[in-house]
């Protein structure tokens, strides 16, 4: 047995020396805590997996946390240390040396009292000296619904001895089920008309009071038995009447008996949305809440449609709806909130990262988001999704590391399989994590990839989230969460053009994305048409100008009841990036595997979605078919645009297309790269893909 130990301990000398002098991680090793009667295994369990998380969270650059699996051949090579003449701290003494470790964290958990009893223990390694000596000490009981804000404060006393846990700040009880604010629905004032009579020695005005007579009976009629859908046909014939057929001279004759007729449709639409509202508002008090979140928010569309011709007598109605609308919202960042805190318990970071930003965008559709209430939720919000960021990332290097180092062990002691088995596993780990493009970690990990002849991380890879795609008229959507980006090219890149400089942070909105370019088939389907050169009905639709663009978008939302419109360039860039800084979404160097351009496209444009897509699910966005915005282009905006959801220049010449085309040159393909044409310009070289607005959700 000794000289299985000392085998083992000569290759952790081996493999860990050279690391010594990079690596400035200290190597810390937490136990699972002894348990004594009264406390489950898996309560265990989970204390120790919330040490490591705040380990991470209060100091992730500090230390490099092993797990059990870590020290698992140990284990396995010296477990007659943890029965044979060995007491605890004595076999922990050996285990610090044998994993090469700076710190150890162990203790015990027990019940005592109705409470959870905890003493944790430090087991401090000098290097210099190579001599061992105990650290910090804590001991404190508490209620099972406070473990996670004393695991916290366990992690601070055994980072800094002089910390000193102040059990009086310790929250008195744990909310373990989510909690939503009841609706405060107001009550809708019912609408009235009035009765019409008129008369006029004008023969044509005459005619036309005898054409709205029935009508107007009609529409009473329909208004009294609450079918307000027809009693607004009714009125509008009236109202389309009088403004083709008589000059304005002449309508103002009229203007009495229009001003009513509009009253009517006004008092029709105010019935109409009010019994709308009613309905929603019960599908509301049941709390189902994201349904009636897409009631309110298509009445609000169809408001906005109206609102302006008829505003006076419609505002008070937009008011109400708007008091609905902000509850729902809150009520939705609330529920996000809670459940990014469930995820980040659950170490996904991932999830837990898309929930606070879920809920922040929720929080930035509030109307009285300028209240200092709101600020001071933006902000909580806003620092949780930096700490988890932050916390991930430690997690992240961390794990890969780990998996780095039993690589190496398994490549050492001649193993292969159980080598390549373990990087396969690393690789799926690292394909999973926004922190895919970690420079650091991806180099790590290809230097084994390369002993072991297996395939690198090279590239971005799509985060697979279902829930964050919906199909509307046949046009796949992908959502883009809310965040902040450097947009332009940086002075580093030598191939970028004046008019993508200065580099400037941008924040976006969260928003809706075709995962592909709109298709000749789905190009057809709304306009009745297809203008393309390169036919084929999953290519993308060519030979269509910022007009036809803008046009498909406006009948695609009529005709599905949607906001449907052109990306804005700083939307179209961010969106292409998905979070990489590199000058192509996938690195520095043009690739064939992610866009068709002159080098591999043999002269024309091919179906979208061949190539791979970025990290968002996002496909072609360079490459195929350049891509239209909806800004007008100025080649200095960079240097006067808004932070916040820059649209372009209010007026221009040109409009701005982005992402290259299957006859670009490499360098066309950036994702800084920027062009522009006439509105009416058409060529078989651009295309275009829709968004959708965040209230589609």
């Amino acid at each position: 047995m000794k000289k299985i130990l000392l085998l083992f301990l000569l290759f952790s000398v081996s493999v860990f020396a050279q690391s010594q002098e990079t690596k400035k991680p200290e190597r810390l090793f937490i136990k699972t805590f002894e348990v004594k009667e009264g406390i489950p295994a898996t309560l265990s369990e989970y204390f120790r997996d919330k040490l490591v998380l705040y380990f991470f969270q209060e100091a992730g650059e500090k230390y490099r946390v092993l797990s059990e699996a870590d020290i698992n051949i140990m284990y396995k090579q010296a477990k007659d240390l943890l029965t044979v003449g060995c007491d605890a701290e004595s076999c922990l003494i050996q285990i610090a040396y044998a994993i090469d470790a700076d710190l150890i964290v162990y203790g015990r958990i027990e019940k005592k009292e109705g409470k959870i009893h905890t003493f944790a223990q430090t087991i401090i390694r000098d290097r210099k000296t190579n001599e061992l000596e105990k650290g910090s000490v804590v001991e404190v009981s508490f209620y099972q619904s406070q473990l996670e804000w004393f695991a916290k404060e366990i992690v601070k006393k055994l980072i800094n001895p002089k910390y000193l846990i102040d059990t009086s700040k310790a929250p008195t009880e744990v909310k373990i089920e989510l909690e939503m604010k009841e609706l405060n629905l107001p009550a809708l004032k019912g609408l009235n008309i009035s009765i019409l009579e008129f008369k006029t020695d004008d023969t044509t005005i005459g005619m036309i009071l005898d054409y709205s007579k029935p009508l107007l009976e009609e529409g009473d009629n329909y208004f009294k038995s609450r079918n307000y859908e027809i009693a607004l046909k009714k009125y509008q014939q009236i109202i389309e009447k009088i403004e083709t057929k008589l000059p304005e001279s002449r309508q103002t004759k009229l203007a009495t008996f229009k001003s009513s007729i509009e009253d009517r449709i006004i008092s029709s639409y105010g019935m109409y949305f009010k019994a709308r509202i009613e309905k929603e508002d019960s599908i509301a008090k049941q709390g189902q809440y994201e349904n009636a979140l897409s009631g309110y928010e298509d009445i609000k569309y169809e408001l906005n449609q109206i609102k302006d011709k008829y505003k006076t007598g419609l505002n008070d109605l937009y008011k109400v709806l708007s008091e609905r609308l902000d509850a729902i919202y809150l009520i939705q960042a609330e529920y996000n909130e809670k459940q990014g805190d469930i995820f980040y318990s659950e170490y996904k970071f991932n999830d837990a990262i898309w929930k606070y930003e879920e809920g922040l965008l929720f929080l930035w559709k509030i109307y009285f988001k300028k209240s200092p209430e709101y600020k001071n939720y933006e902000a909580q919000l806003t620092e949780k999704k930096e700490v988890v960021n932050k916390t991930g990332y430690s997690y992240f290097k961390n794990t890969i590391k780990s998996y780095c180092e039993w690589i190496d062990y398994y490549n050492f002691s001649e193993q292969e399989t159980k080598a390549k088995e373990t990087l396969t596993t690393a690789r799926d780990f690292m394909l999973r994590s926004r922190w895919v493009n970690d420079s650091d970690v991806r180099e790590e990990y290809n230097e084994r990839a390369k002993i072991l002849q297996e395939t690198e991380i090279t590239g971005i890879i799509t985060l697979s989230d279902t829930s964050k795609m919906k199909n509307v008229g046949g046009i796949e959507f992908v959502f883009i969460p809310a965040g902040s980006f450097f947009m332009g090219a940086s002075d580093s890149d030598l191939d970028a053009g004046i008019n993508e400089k200065p580099q400037h942070k941008v924040k976006i909105s969260g928003f809706w994305m075709g995962k592909y370019e709109v298709t000749q088939e789905q190009y057809k389907t709304i306009m009745g048409n297809n203008p393309s050169y390169f036919e084929g009905k999953n290519r993308p639709v060519e030979q269509v100008g910022w007009n036809s663009a803008n046009e498909f978008c406006e009948k695609f939302s009529k005709k599905y009841g949607i906001e449907c419109r052109l990306p804005t360039e700083a939307e179209w860039e961010y969106a292409c990036r998905a979070g990489t800084t590199t000058k192509y979404y996938w690195g520095d160097k043009i690739s064939g595997d992610y866009c068709w351009y002159d080098a591999n496209s043999n002269r024309e444009m091919h179906p979208v979605g061949q190539k791979k897509p970025n990290r968002w699910g996002l496909y072609d966005m360079t490459g195929n078919v350049w891509e239209l915005c909806n800004d007008w282009f100025d080649d200095k905006y960079y240097e006067k645009s808004p932070k916040d959801n820059p649209k372009g220049p209010d007026t221009g010449y040109y409009k701005v297309f982005r992402g290259g085309s299957w006859y670009s040159i490499a360098n066309g393909n950036r994702s800084a790269y920027r062009n522009w044409s006439s509105p009416d310009d058409r060529n078989d070289k651009v295309g275009f893909r829709c968004v959708l607005s965040s209230a589609n959700k």
